[in-house]
This record gives structure tokens, sequence and C-alpha cells, in this order.
């Protein structure tokens, strides 16, 4: 098995991952034996660890390569199992012919520029809404699914880079199928529908087999339908039979169906995304709108297995200790009523919410409860313990002068948020981390919640004021 998960936190690749591993621990026993069948490709290889994967059996990828972009990276590796590496060199051997012909082409003549120019051109100024992808290839019929991720979740965007909304359309609604059983369903919308759609038609020239004049047979189709939504045809002797013509569609060939081609296929599609989203003003490259329904269902998961609402009692955890600016960081305060399994419950939820980075426990803990035990029901993806925090303050601190600092921030109840884009505002992995809601400490809010640490002030280091 190989668990492919950028930040291995991903709910249902995990659900799947440890039902595996279960079903494999039944059928050949103990861990040791379990552990030659299982490898990770992650950016978060602590918790491929965790999971119990060895070392030399996780394949690392970097942190800023989005999901939808990630076929190049080691995620690429079970298709390179699957089709032999020769031909996964092929595939990116033809993904870098596409980037060297992006980068280098003249405007005029470059295809990705192009098509994104024609995607703009028809979605802002013609209002069309959405664009069909119809391959006329049986082994490309998968393509319109895999380009709806790459388009929609990096197009799909209402406010620019700078956070301003748009006063115009931006990412359309890609959809399609395979030509062949596509001309017998839906065709009939693009050619006498009320709605503009653009489509890109694609083909090989050459076929995989040599079945007499099966292929002259789909490039014929392929071009006569190209053709007749193009030209369209006068009515022949009922309205009916009208066909308007001058609906747009882009045909686009390859010589063969090969890994090489098909890597400079998905490449294309890429710098077209990209280069629509810059005219566009937007971001490629997040996709938040993604991130609240995984949210939403870690919050509502609990509820579904019985017991108290456990989203709305840590949701007031959450506005208690971080404000609801970004929630970033959450701080675990204790409650004179508070079980061990109720403590529990409420690491779980943080531990599952995507908007919380860093998760610590208030000190001091009660010596009712287990600190080391508790400590580790934190996820270590998620467990700021050790980590270099700045306050308004520059320097490396042992964890418990770190905890004794948040407590202190924490009690003052005193935050200034203005330095939050400061290059500071991220620790050491990467991670902004929000202390009590987001930010920094500054100035004279600063020197009175440090004059709180008394005995302890000597240890804090250099200060530098923002």
């Amino acid at each position: 098995m190989i668990v492919v998960s950028k930040t291995f936190t991903t709910q249902e690749t995990l659900l799947n991952a440890r039902s595996v591993r279960a079903w494999l621990t039944e059928s050949l026993g103990s861990d040791a034996v379990i552990g030659a069948h299982l490898a990770a490709v992650t950016a978060n290889t602590q918790l491929a660890r965790d999971f119990g994967i060895a070392e030399a059996r996780i394949f690392p990828f970097w942190d800023w390569v989005g999901g939808r972009y990630s076929l190049w990276s080691a995620v690429g590796l079970p298709l390179a199992l699957a089709v032999g590496a020769d031909n996964f060199e092929q595939l990116l051997s033809g993904a870098r012919t596409m980037d060297e012909h992006f980068r280098a082409a003249p405007l005029e003549r470059n295809m990705p520029v192009i098509l994104a120019l024609l995607g703009v051109w028809y979605n802002d100024f013609f209002g069309a809404a959405s664009h069909a992808i119809l391959p006329y290839d049986e082994s490309l019929a998968l393509l319109p699914a895999y380009l709806q991720q790459l388009d929609m979740e990096s197009s799909g965007k209402r406010v620019t880079r700078d956070g301003e909304p748009v006063d115009y359309d931006t990412g359309a609604v890609i959809w399609g199928a395979a030509g062949t059983d596509a001309q017998h369903s839906f065709f009939q919308l693009l050619h006498q529908g009320t709605r503009l759609i653009p489509a890109d038609f694609i083909a090989a020239c050459q076929p995989h087999h040599a079945l007499g004049r099966h292929h002259e047979v789909l490039m014929a189709n392929f071009f006569a339908q190209t053709a007749a939504l193009m030209n369209g045809a006068p009515a022949a002797g009922s309205a009916h039979n009208a066909f308007p013509g001058n609906r747009p569609t882009n045909s686009i060939l390859v010589e063969k169906l090969t890994p090489h081609a098909l890597g400079l296929l998905l490449a294309l599609y890429e710098h077209k995304v990209f280069v629509q989203n810059t005219i566009w003003g937007v971001n490629a490259f997040d996709q938040p709108g993604v991130e609240l329904g995984k949210r939403l269902a870690n919050r509502i998961l609990p509820e579904l297995a019985g017991g108290d609402p456990v989203s709305a009692k840590y949701d007031d955890i959450k506005k208690k200790f971080t404000e609801k600016i970004g929630a970033h960081f959450a701080l675990y305060k204790f409650d004179e009523k508070d079980s061990e399994s109720e403590i529990g419950k409420a690491i779980e939820f943080l531990n599952n919410d995507a908007e919380t980075d860093g998760i610590m426990i208030q000190i001091p803990i009660p010596k009712k409860f287990d600190r080391n035990k508790l400590i580790g029901k934190i996820s270590p993806a998620k467990d700021v313990d050790g980590l270099r925090f700045c306050a308004g303050l520059e320097s490396k601190f042992k964890p418990p002068v770190v905890l004794s600092i948040l407590e202190a921030i924490r009690r003052s109840g005193m935050i200034d948020c203005r330095a939050l884009e400061h290059p500071m505002a991220r620790n050491d992995k990467g991670l902004k981390v929000a202390l009590i809601g987001h930010g920094f400490l500054v100035g004279a809010p600063l020197a009175r919640a440090l004059s709180e640490l008394e005995d302890r002030s000597s240890k804090i280091g250099e200060l530098k004021i923002f």
C-alpha cells in the first residue's frame, strides 16, 4: 500500500489507510511484517513515521506543491509503478517540452497563452459559463475529470490576490466525456442549444491498434463535429433543422497518444490555467473553498457518533482563545469539571481542524492528569512544544519558557495584530502561528505582559520590538 497525502491528515485518505493496515495486520500478523507492505508519499514525513512507515519507504515532496500540480513529483510513484519507469520518464519529458515551449515561444504562437486568451475571451466577453473537454480517444476518458480539478479548483475565486472582489467572471465550469459517447448524447445542446459552450476536441492522428478503418471513422466524426459547430447548416424544411453554427472549438491533435504526448497535454492545460488566472488576477495555487467542507465534516463527524455536540463546545474554545482571527493556534484551558476523556475529545477535534496549525495545553497542568499522556494525544504536526515562537521577541527558548510567555500573554488579554504579515510570523516549520489570535504583542502591551513573568524575565533573551 502506498499512502499518498501531502499533509498526512486528510480524513478520507487516512481512514482508507488505517483500514488497509488493519486488514494487513489481521492477515499477516505483526507490525514488523506489514512494514514491508507500506510506503508513503508526503510532505509531512513525521506523521508518516508515526503511522508506522519506515523512513526508507517514505518519498517526500515539497510542501509548496499543490495536489493538482503534483503528478510530476513523488506523487507520481504509483503511476511510475503501473506504467514503468521508462514510460514515466517519457511523461516527464513531454511536460518539460511544453514547459520550454511556454517559456520561449512568442505569444502569437504560444499554445498555453492562446488557449488562455480564448478562455478569457469567451468567458468574460461572451458569457460562456462552461467549457467542454471532448477527447476522441477512450484512453483519455478520464481527462475531463482530471481537468475539472486543475481548472475549477485553481480558477474558482471571487477575489484577487490582493483580496479585492472581482467584478467579472473568472473560472468556467469544466465538463465533458469521450467524444464517441458524447456526440450521441449532449452534443445536441452544443449544436442547437441557447448557451454558447466552447469546447476542446482532442485526438491522436495514429491509433494504438490495427482494426481496419476504425480510426478513420473516428477521425471523420472528429472533424465533422467541429466543422458542423463552426459552420452550422440552414433550415432544411423546418426551423427545427436549423443549425446556427459559429460555436467555438479548439482542435488539439497529437501524432500518437504516447506518454510523451500525454505529458505535453497535461502541461499545456496547467500553463493555460496559470495564464488565465494571471489575467484575472486570482491565485491559481490555493483552494480555501475546498477546506471549508473539510472543516465542517470534522466538526460533524463526532456528532454523528453520538454524545454531546462537539462542534458547538469546541467552537467556543476557539472563540475564547483565538478571537476568530484565522484560528491558527488553539490553547486548551482546563476546567475543574474536565475529565481526561473530555480533554481527549477537544484535542482530537483540534487535531482534525484544518484551521488549527498549533495546539498547546495550558500550564500548569492539574496534578490529577498525566501530562505526558495528554501531550501525547496532540498530533505531532500540531504540537507546538519546542517550536520557536516570536511574540515581539527574537530568540530561541526552551519549551517551558515558551509556554510561560504564552500563558502570560493569555492572561494579559492584550494582542496587536498589526505585525501579522511580518516574516517572523512563521515558526521554524513554516506554519503561521497565532498567539491567542494571530500576531504579536508590541511595544507597551509586550512590556506589561513580560512584567508578569518577573523572575523569569532574565531567561527571556534579547527583545526585538517591531
